[in-house]
């Protein structure tokens, strides 16, 4: 776990490309569906065509799992010191009907390592269980594009358009109330003091933040930092032509 970027100088790539396409991999599931797309025909090419080994490459590209990691994947934690026996159990637990509709639940609003916490496995077995198990690929792939991820992106979308405008909305508020009674002489004889919740108007300046976050995300030709490198045309280009290399000439790692 815990991978960084690291140059290779033995490819033909500036170090700018070569972390532009790392970080691409990185953030994979934030990037557009086209570069996913492009991002997944080289864990093809590479994987030979091997169902279980793309999907292992994939996980290794775009995770922080190590090498490691992603050869246990493949080839069974036993190689490595895992509890084969122990994780039979966990598997049919999870490969159950009622497991698998609770980790397309999860996949509809967790992460990775959310899901692996809650599932109380390793990282390792997480991954490799993915690789080697269509069930549990595909319940994952179902819960983060069905009907129950979308509603959720739609209401993150909502409250992140609101963030950005700001304006005026009602919350509630605890209120002290104090009632006293007094005798026909004016005297004082009882008080009492009790709290209740009223609604209040308050205003919520927009958030500069959520502003530009949604300005870079949904109209980036106008307002993504020109700094960046995948602003950068030229960076652009050079990502785009060696993934272009890695699925159509047959480059390996």
């Amino acid at each position: 776990m815990g991978k960084r970027f690291k140059y290779m100088r033995s490819l033909p790539l500036s170090y700018a490309e070569q972390g532009a396409i790392w970080f691409t991999c990185q953030t994979y599931r934030r990037q557009p569906e086209d570069v996913r797309a492009k991002i997944r025909a080289v864990c093809t090419r590479v994987g030979g065509g091997d169902g279980m080994k793309r999907r292992a490459i994939l996980a290794f590209m775009t995770t922080r799992i190590s090498w490691r990691e992603c050869c246990d994947h493949m080839w069974g934690s036993e190689r490595y010191g895992g509890g084969e026996d122990v994780g039979r159990g966990k598997l049919a637990q999870w490969m159950s009907p009622e497991g698998l509709a609770k980790i397309e639940e999860w996949a509809a609003s967790r992460t990775d390592e959310e899901m692996i916490a809650g599932m109380g496995v390793a990282a390792s077995t997480f991954y490799r269980w993915r690789a080697q198990h269509d069930e549990i690929e595909n319940a994952i792939t179902a819960g983060r594009t069905g009907a129950l991820a979308q509603a959720n992106n739609k209401a993150v979308e909502a409250s992140l358009l609101e963030r950005c405008l700001g304006g005026t909305k009602t919350v509630m508020k605890a209120v002290k109330i104090k009632n006293v009674e007094y005798d026909s002489d004016g005297h004082r004889i009882s008080e009492v003091e009790q709290v209740e919740m009223a609604a209040e108007t308050i205003y919520v300046p927009a958030d500069t933040q959520a502003i530009k976050f949604w300005l870079t995300n949904r109209a980036p030709e106008k307002w993504k930092n020109k700094t960046e490198l995948a602003a950068d045309p030229e960076t652009r280009e050079g990502v785009e032509e060696f993934l272009r290399s890695l699925t159509d000439g047959g480059r390996e790692f």
